[in-house]
């Protein structure tokens, strides 16, 4: 009878060891050391120590109608979740700062992501000035229409239009950087004068027109112009 109670309390012991333990990994603070992105659904698995989690979905963003896939990166803190303390399945929740990954910013008015190639794309509130820079190209398609509205918009590079460009306002330029203005192919006008240094094409004329070989004297603005 003796020996049985010592039993029964040694198994008891035991039980409590193991519900502590089961506690303890309920939650953990661990790092990234494993990416599986090919894994239905794509996991991770994090380390705390000597203590490693099995293959753990993390939380995304949005996974219904609208998606979105930001994954995990090596050596990212972040909160494994596993509900009744299975380090063999749960949930990583992303993520936490860290010595090895601190914040990028220290400003209350800015929303900020930065990429690993260095890119940053970022909305300051207080000053209302959206920034992307360190990005090598961009994309915008779309099917209907773009509208850019602001009282001035400036296009700093070498620009192609490369279906019909129509404008409204007039339009007015000057040579920069050393270029000339050259158009290639057929020009149509209508309505309204086509002036050149003062001279408009269809009402100037030529004085000094004999016949034989001598070149007319050049172009002079008519009367009234």
């Amino acid at each position: 009878m003796r020996a049985r109670g010592r039993a029964g309390k040694m198994g008891g012991m035991s039980d409590v060891t193991e519900a502590l333990r089961l506690i303890a990994n309920i939650v953990r603070t661990g790092t990234v050391f494993a990416i599986d992105l090919a894994a239905q659904p794509p996991a991770v698995r994090v380390q705390d120590g000597a203590w490693e989690s099995g293959w753990l979905q993390w939380v995304e963003l949005r996974a219904g109608t609208t998606k979105t896939w930001n994954p995990p990166s090596l050596g990212e803190q972040v909160i494994a979740l596993c509900p009744g303390g299975d380090t063999a399945a749960g949930y990583a929740l992303t993520s936490l700062n860290s010595d090895a990954n601190p914040a990028p910013s220290t400003s209350g008015d800015e929303h900020l992501t930065i990429y690993p190639d260095g890119a940053r794309v970022a909305y300051n509130h207080a000053t209302g000035a959206l920034t992307a820079t360190g990005i090598k190209s961009g994309l915008i398609d779309a099917s209907t229409q773009i509208v850019l509205r602001a009282p001035e918009i400036v296009l700093d590079g070498k620009t192609t239009v490369t279906d019909l460009l129509s404008y409204l306002a007039g339009l007015s330029g000057r040579d920069g950087k050393g270029n000339t203005t050259a158009i290639t192919g057929n020009i149509t006008h209508k309505d309204g004068d086509l002036s050149s240094n003062g001279v408009v094409l269809h009402r100037h004329d030529h004085g000094g027109v004999i016949r034989g070989g001598d070149r007319t004297e050049p172009p002079r603005a008519a009367e009234g112009q």
